[in-house]
């Protein structure tokens, strides 16, 4: 079993997010969650130049949003409504680690509202 480092965040701000989950040299999966608005935005890379992050992307999201990438990176977009929000995130987080075969690692906010 994998462990992978995931972070949810408020605000999109992936460029800074990859340098800090890259400091982590054993860490081969990483995922980040984002909601703007009614969007919650998915973004998956991954160290593994035999993995292909694309297809484990689209099979986290089916059915609930879009996705699509490649080898090493690979991004996806689900619809929310206020309704819904909480149970899609953690749906997305669940599905993610399960495709991954992999248990969270330590998950906080890293941006505030």
């Amino acid at each position: 079993m994998k462990t992978i480092l995931t972070a949810h965040v408020v605000v999109l701000r992936f460029l800074q997010l990859w340098r800090k989950i890259w400091a982590f040299r054993e860490v081969t999966w990483s995922a980040c969650l984002g909601r703007h608005g009614n969007v919650l935005a998915v973004s998956v890379r991954t160290t593994d130049p035999y993995a292909h992050a694309g297809h484990a992307i689209q099979r986290a999201i089916d059915g609930l949003g879009t996705a699509g990438g490649h080898g090493t990176m690979a991004g996806g977009q689900v619809p929310l409504s206020d309704d819904n929000a909480d149970e899609i995130i953690d749906e997305v987080k669940r599905r993610l680690l399960e495709v991954l075969d992999a248990e969270a690692g330590e998950s906080e906010p890293l941006a505030r509202d």
